[in-house]
């Protein structure tokens, strides 16, 4: 589902950002174009994961780690072997200089390839294709103020990537951390259903050390695995205020598994809002709060 050559960067014009209303697809102005002069030429019989009646936006990851979605128009003289490669963030000047680097374009999957895959996987997370189990979509709308377009997102304990490609699709920049076995299934997620630019890392312990700032990160059910009694609770809360720029958007189990109840006044003095309280599906009551974040702008 791979479709994998090796290119070269090409100078290009400077002004197709210009062209398109690239809100309207990526939920975001997009930066573009970025030129890639490939060893083989693109499958153009492959279906474009955004796609027009007479344009196609094709999910490429260019040197193993760097997203962007590559503009074929339908008719277009242009050699085939010539990508034009927009983004949602600048792309290193490291990469213009690097010669050749790897090339893959990410072709979607079959309704077919879809089931079969699904019918292989352990399902939490809703994603509209599949499985229906958690509740997804309504801690998403719990949390989604339209604040995402241009935002960089940190998702601690992604899963399957669902909040992660929600915010992607409104046009934030995403980064999601889970277990190798999670990230495994997010890759595939993200590269060949959602069709999504979300980086994944299967470090779940690495945001502890890692010091980049965020302007949103989502703590979305994932602290009672470590934590199960909360007593590094307020610690853990504090540390993520310290990253995000704007806001942490919490979910906890509430009771927490020992029983405890929650007490925002002790482990979140600063939570700014209580999203929502409600019953999961699956597993207890939960909690959804923000904190705002007190990173430097």
């Amino acid at each position: 589902m791979i479709f994998k050559t090796t290119g070269t960067y090409r100078t290009g014009r400077g002004k197709a950002s210009n062209v398109h209303d690239h809100a309207k697809r990526f939920g975001v102005p997009m930066i573009g174009t970025f030129n890639v002069m490939c060893a083989a030429p693109l499958p153009m019989n492959w279906v474009g994961s955004i796609s027009g009646e007479r344009e196609r936006f094709f999910l490429v990851r260019l040197a193993g780690q760097f997203y962007g979605y590559a503009y074929r128009w339908i008719g277009s003289k242009q050699p085939k072997q010539m990508l034009e490669i927009y983004t949602k963030k600048p792309l290193p000047d490291s990469l213009k200089s690097a010669n050749p680097f790897k090339v893959e374009v990410m072709r979607p999957m079959t309704d077919k390839e879809r089931a079969v895959w699904i019918s292989n996987q352990y399902w939490f997370q809703s994603f509209s294709w599949g499985p229906q189990r958690a509740d997804s979509r309504f801690v998403w709308n719990a949390i989604n103020k339209g604040q995402w377009s241009g935002a960089t997102v940190l998702d601690i304990g992604t899963h399957y990537g669902y909040f992660a490609s929600m915010a992607s699709k409104a046009g934030a920049t995403v980064h999601g951390i889970d277990s190798k076995i999670c990230i495994k299934a997010a890759r595939t997620i993200n590269d060949h259903i959602e069709m999504q630019d979300v980086t994944f890392s299967d470090d779940m312990g690495g945001w502890k050390t890692d010091k980049s700032l965020y302007d949103y990160i989502l703590y979305l059910s994932v602290h009672h695995q470590p934590d199960p009694n909360y007593e590094r609770l307020a610690e853990c809360l504090a540390a993520l205020q310290q990253r995000a720029r704007q806001a942490v958007y919490v979910e906890l189990l509430d009771p927490a598994p020992n029983g405890t109840v929650l007490d925002l006044k002790t482990v979140a003095p600063s939570a700014k809002v209580i999203v929502e309280k409600y019953k999961h599906n699956v597993r207890g009551h939960r909690t959804i709060f923000s904190i705002e974040g007190s990173a430097e702008a």
